[in-house]
C-alpha cells in the first residue's frame, strides 16, 4: 500500500498519453484494414471493421488520422530530437558501449 506522504511521479502527460494512444490505434486500424485491402487471403479482416465497402471508405482517413498524429508528435518532441553537446560526446564513445569497454 501507497503511505499518504508517497507522492505519484507522471512520467508523461495526459496529452502525450492521448497522442501515443492515437497514434497506437489509428495504426492498427490502417495496418489492419490495409491488409484486407491488399490480400484476398486477408479479407476476412475487413467484416471485422463492418464490410469491404466501409474499409474502403474509412482506410484512407486512418491513414490521415495517423500522419496528423505523428506530425503532433513530432512537434511535441523535436526539441528533444535535437543532438547537443552530450549526445555527440555518447557517439563518439559508442564503440565502448557496443563492446562492452567500460
Amino acid at each position: 500500500m501507497r503511505s499518504e506522504r508517497e507522492e505519484k511521479i507522471n512520467r508523461f502527460s495526459f496529452a502525450e498519453r492521448a497522442i501515443h494512444w492515437m497514434a497506437a490505434l489509428s495504426f492498427l486500424y490502417t495496418a489492419l484494414t490495409g491488409l484486407a485491402l491488399w490480400s484476398p487471403r486477408l479479407y476476412w479482416l475487413a467484416s471485422i471493421f463492418g464490410g469491404g465497402e466501409t474499409v474502403r471508405g474509412w482506410h484512407p482517413w486512418g491513414g490521415l488520422v495517423f500522419a496528423l498524429v505523428l506530425g503532433c508528435m513530432f512537434r511535441n518532441w523535436a526539441g528533444q530530437m535535437r543532438l547537443d553537446a552530450e549526445d555527440r560526446l555518447w557517439l563518439r564513445q559508442v564503440h565502448r558501449y557496443a563492446t562492452h569497454d567500460e
